[in-house]
């Protein structure tokens, strides 16, 4: 659990060190040479709190499944990508500072198409055989949220050495996932596809203008952009245009699913969520 845990702040640390050095657009800090030693500090740099420890070369592994958006965790080598380079150089150096090595974990799937069905049986027979082959699993949201629920994996909250007040913990997302004391999934800066993964909405402005509409920025910037507002525009901008009276994939539509529900930061429930027996 020690090193677990060690290896996994580091390694969110370093990708926020890894992002910001990337980029032309770098702050430099030089001083005057004067007589006396003196120590420039970076207003920008976050101390990690961790203690200094030798993991003798222990392999910290992450089982990974999917497409190549686990190149948002980790990579194999250098390739000159900005983004790539940037991700393998956070892994270095967590293993530089810890003696340690960041592998993938037998059963990953990385590189193939998602297959969450499969992700599911190889963590849940992975678990429940006891057998120790991987110390963090990455993989889609809706296929760990629900594993959640069978026991399978710990409370992230019991880990010591996790200081949830760190920049590299985002308090929306410690806040909703936590129930009752307990967190048993996590998203934070150990990747970047909570921003590479970001929703967004798009709107016609040909067909705002069409219909003499305002367009939507005014809602956003005077704070009046709801779902409310979202649907009546939805309304309008319907038309039956093969004129069969039936609504079809010939008409116009004043919205197309699926991504509007993850940008608008609704929830599916509107019931607290409470569990109902203690977890290991």
């Amino acid at each position: 659990m020690k090193k677990f845990t060690l290896v996994i702040c580091a390694l969110m640390l370093a990708q926020l060190i890894a992002c910001g050095e990337t980029g032309d657009n770098v702050d430099v800090v030089t001083t005057a040479v004067t007589s006396e030693e003196e120590q420039t500090v970076d207003d920008d740099y976050v101390p990690d709190d961790l203690p200094e420890t030798d993991l003798n070369g222990y392999e910290f592994r992450i089982l990974g499944f999917g497409d190549e958006r686990f190149a948002a965790i980790w990579v194999e080598d250098q390739n000159g990508s900005i983004v790539n380079d940037a991700v393998y150089d956070k892994c270095k150096a967590v293993e530089d500072r810890f003696n340690c090595s960041i592998v993938l974990a037998e059963g990953s799937t990385v590189g193939s198409a998602a297959d969450t069905a499969s992700e599911k049986t190889i963590i849940q027979t992975t678990v429940m055989s006891g057998e120790d082959s991987f110390d963090i699993a990455s993989g889609h949201d809706i296929t760990i949220a629900n594993m959640t629920l069978e026991g399978l994996f710990l409370n992230i909250l019991d880990v010591p050495h996790l200081n949830f007040e760190k920049p590299w913990w985002p308090k929306y997302t410690v806040d909703s996932l936590t129930f009752d004391g307990q967190m048993y999934m996590f998203s934070n800066s150990l990747s970047y596809n909570n921003m590479a993964d970001t929703r967004v909405m798009y709107f016609n402005k040909t067909l705002f203008t069409d219909l003499g509409l305002d367009m939507p920025y005014s809602y956003v910037y005077d704070g009046t952009w709801t779902l409310d507002k979202l649907n009546s525009l939805t309304k309008l901008g319907y038309e039956d245009l093969n004129g069969n009276s039936m609504t079809d994939e010939e008409d116009q539509f004043g919205i197309v699913n699926p991504n509007y529900f993850t940008a608008s930061s609704s929830r599916s429930t509107s019931s607290p969520i409470r569990t109902t027996a203690n977890r290991p």
